[in-house]
């Protein structure tokens, strides 16, 4: 004798003294008579009504978000470039690169798109830097604009490396050993 299958539709596995099967046990059955489905919400299955429908006019489908079926609700696309007839994404103040969507380098007589810090490409590592107040973005300790410009003063300089010689030994305290082998522990120190 085979053991009772599940009361839930389409599942044959062995029902225990509830009538429902391991898996379904803790599931609720639709209350509409006859009707073997789990309850989806208000103790309905999505065929009863457990499912809100799409608010639409002459619409039977299930409703997704805001009272809408995917078909009529809000599409998930990009929005799209505001000129008669493009049909590219849309930028900046609703156009495209090409429409005039982008934003242009902030040195004046460049007419290139901007991609670094308000500067385009070329001007970013050059006249950018030197062109603006870095000053006003200054913060205060050890990595401050003027600190961080000194640097750059320091690097620039083809003189002040050449006291650096690669034949040289390095010699290090056990206290820069050990902090060196945490950031780089394949290297033995």
């Amino acid at each position: 004798m085979s053991p009772t299958p599940c009361l839930f539709n389409d599942c044959s596995n062995p029902a225990l003294a509830t009538g429902k099967c391991d898996k379904h046990k803790g599931r609720a059955k639709c209350t509409v008579a006859a009707c073997f489905n789990q309850t989806y919400a208000r103790n309905l299955c999505v065929k009863h009504g457990g499912k809100r429908v799409c608010v639409a006019s002459g619409c039977t489908a299930n409703a997704r978000s805001h009272g809408l079926c995917s078909k009529h609700g809000q599409s998930a696309s990009k929005k799209r470039c505001d000129e008669p007839g493009c049909t590219k994404v849309a930028h900046y103040n609703g156009r495209c690169m090409r429409h005039g969507g982008g934003r242009k380098c902030k040195l004046a007589d460049c007419d290139l798109f901007s991609r670094l810090g308000g500067c385009c490409r070329r001007h970013y590592t050059k006249e950018c830097t030197d062109a603006f107040d870095l000053k006003s973005f200054a913060t205060t300790g050890p990595w401050s604009m003027e600190s961080t410009a000194e640097t750059f003063r320091v690097i620039d300089d083809d003189d002040a490396f050449k006291w650096l010689k690669f034949d040289d030994e390095l010699v290090l305290t056990d206290e820069e050993t050990e902090i060196l082998s945490y950031f780089m522990p394949a290297i033995v120190w």
